[in-house]
């Protein structure tokens, strides 16, 4: 690993710490120096045409972090944020008990392949000081340039972080989209697991996930503690891969479902997988 580096960045000071601590494909986790908080580190992520994108992932260093903002942009014109369009933003984000933080929203649909933007707010801080030690999100550290930024100043001027690719992604509908350059094996050289997991989500509204080793007819569906259906989410098959599907916590007829313990039940082939989900309003 290389030695803690530290770059001077337009109105903010950009921390590196070596090893980061979410997992082993981690080289580095990166902080931002902000008295009065306001910087952003930005992952853009080309979306290729026909894609929906319903949620942005933050993998957090430490779960006390609460971050102010979590926007995702639809590019603009340039490097800079102020020339951006706003699409989706979350506010108060915090991890609590996971790193890796899901953040459910309405479906954007993109009609034409475009670029868009993740822009993390950072609270007022004076730097992460070590893994799973301070406000900073982990970063895979990369000999070719990334699609990662610093950004800070009343234009949000986007200023490239080299080599660095943040732990930052959007999630489609059916998979997840991360940003170009991010060096990940091809789906043929991967091999999968199948399992079912769980996100509380924002709001109250779980998102899964859930991998499938081999090609197989696929079923997700909720059932409240009775074993009754609440909704069906998904029956389709599914190619080897990791998937990520959200439940927007209401049933088949559009009702919103009462808080209290449901079961999320996947079937992949003849294997079965269950996870308890809690709404809380």
């Amino acid at each position: 690993m290389s030695k803690s580096t530290l770059f001077i960045v337009s109105m903010a000071t950009l921390v590196l710490t070596s090893q980061g601590a979410q997992a082993n494909s981690y080289d580095q986790v990166i902080g931002v120096q902000s008295a009065d908080g306001g910087a952003l580190l930005v992952k853009r992520v080309p979306v290729a045409a026909g894609s929906t994108i319903v949620g942005v992932e933050v993998v957090t260093n430490d779960l006390r972090t609460t971050f102010p903002k979590v926007t995702l942009y639809l590019g603009g014109r340039g490097l800079r944020l102020s020339d951006a369009t706003v699409v989706r933003e979350f506010t108060n984000v915090r991890g609590a008990t996971r790193h890796h933080i899901a953040l459910t929203c309405s479906p954007v649909d993109v009609s034409a392949a475009q670029d868009f933007y993740v822009a993390v707010t950072w609270p007022a801080s004076d730097g992460v000081r070590g893994p799973r030690d301070g406000a900073a999100i982990p970063a895979v550290l990369r000999s070719e340039g990334g699609e990662s930024f610093i950004a800070a100043g009343p234009d949000k001027e986007l200023q490239r972080i080299e080599g660095l690719d943040l732990g930052v992604q959007l999630i489609l509908e059916g998979g997840a989209a991360k940003g170009a350059g991010s060096g990940e094996e091809p789906p043929a050289a991967r091999v999968w697991k199948t399992y079912l997991s769980t996100d509380g989500g924002a709001g109250g509204q779980p998102t899964f996930r859930f991998g499938v080793e081999h090609a197989a007819l696929v079923s997700l569906a909720i059932y409240d503690v009775s074993g009754r259906t609440v909704k069906i989410l998904l029956r389709e098959p599914f190619e080897p891969g990791e998937y990520v599907r959200p439940w927007d916590a209401r049933n088949d007829g559009g009702a919103q479902v009462a808080s209290g313990v449901y079961i999320a039940k996947l079937v992949v082939g003849d294997r079965v997988f269950s996870q308890k989900v809690v709404v809380a309003r």
